[in-house]
């Protein structure tokens, strides 16, 4: 009897402690990776113009205290927890950066294809700078 009650116990804090909606809303946290969703390279052609999209990875940490007293002793107990999430960035609160503006320029996620030659961009928010994408334009 004394089993199932400990089982029943352990099965209602994992369920708990999985509730999507505790989920850390993205504007809370520290953002430690942003990243450009796209592949490494893209080609395109002058007067071409292509949107970009940025994610984040934001994380949130928190440390408990638990101090037990006895009689005799007192012990305290550190628990450092740590919640992340990947959230989806408005280019518009990004800063963009292109190698060569003369090749290509990018504001606020949008490629704008220049002349012909080859650079890369990337984004920066909050001292974190994305992956770097080249760019051939043709």
């Amino acid at each position: 009897m004394k089993r199932s009650k400990y089982f029943i116990l352990v099965i209602l804090l994992l369920v708990t402690s999985c509730d999507m909606e505790n989920l850390i809303p993205p504007t809370e946290g520290e953002l430690v990776k942003l990243e450009i969703d796209s592949p490494d390279s893209i080609t395109l052609n002058s007067g071409d113009i292509l949107q970009m999209e940025v994610r984040g990875v934001y994380v949130v940490s928190n440390t408990d205290v638990i101090t037990n007293t006895g009689i005799l002793q007192s012990n305290t107990y550190y628990n450092q927890t740590n919640d992340s999430s990947f959230v989806e960035i408005n280019p518009a609160t990004v800063a963009w950066y292109s190698g060569d503006q003369r090749i290509a320029r990018v504001n606020s996620g949008l490629i704008s294809a220049v002349s012909v030659g080859s650079t890369y961009i990337y984004a920066k928010k909050e001292n974190v700078v994305s992956q770097k994408i080249d760019l051939i334009i043709k």
